[in-house]
């Protein structure tokens, strides 16, 4: 299938390759995409899904949610699925189509590496509003010293974010592949609580 070539592509050019897995949304209408992780499966159904996507993408690092507005918010789906990428060693991005996500704090307590979206580039197909919300990503990124933007595989989005190269550069924010930063964060984050636990202990 096509994100199956896609994917194999970018990782034969030295890209890093992020599996985008459906997951139910709240509305049925969308309900029609290939290898759904649903809310109320049984986690066998849940481990062939992952068997299947990952054997077409053995090289992926990690994945995040493609929809997934209601199955984000399931504790026992979520933790069903942070077993699994806790077993496969992969990362995990929270596209937060919804608010009120419970992915982040699931995935953290099963030992996940993970984080969630910042700034939804293109969540309107409007290039032209493209650089206002990079301008809003290096803002987060300034202040906390990092940020996740996520956008769609679109020609203009693309061309969006060339033009906007130059404001990226100026503003000492380097880029990095997803996977990167959340092992970096991750890392920094488990660190940060080993470091209070031992300032409480004494």
């Amino acid at each position: 299938i096509k994100s199956v070539y896609i994917g194999r592509t970018v990782h034969a050019a030295g890209g890093e390759v992020f599996i985008h897995l459906p997951m139910e949304p709240t509305r049925r209408i969308a309900m029609g995409e290939r290898d759904m992780v649903l809310v109320g499966m049984e986690a066998v159904d849940l481990e062939d899904i992952l068997d299947r996507v990952t054997g077409e993408l053995p090289f992926a690092v990690g994945l995040n949610n493609h929809m997934g507005s209601k199955a984000t918010r399931d504790e026992p789906l979520m933790r069903m699925l942070a077993f699994e990428l806790k077993q496969r060693g992969l990362v995990f991005v929270d596209s937060r189509t919804v608010s009120h996500s419970i992915a982040l704090p699931v995935m953290r307590a099963t030992g996940v590496p993970v984080l969630g979206r910042d700034v939804f580039i293109d969540n309107k197909n409007d290039p032209v509003g493209i650089p206002k919300r990079v301008e809003e990503l290096l803002h987060i990124a300034t202040a906390r010293g990092w940020a996740v933007g996520i956008a769609h595989a679109r020609k203009g989005t693309l061309e969006a974010l060339v033009k906007a190269l130059p404001a990226i550069e100026k503003s000492g924010v380097r880029v990095v592949t997803a996977g990167r930063l959340v092992e970096v964060v991750s890392r920094m984050q488990r660190e940060s609580e080993i470091a209070a636990l031992d300032t409480t202990a004494k």
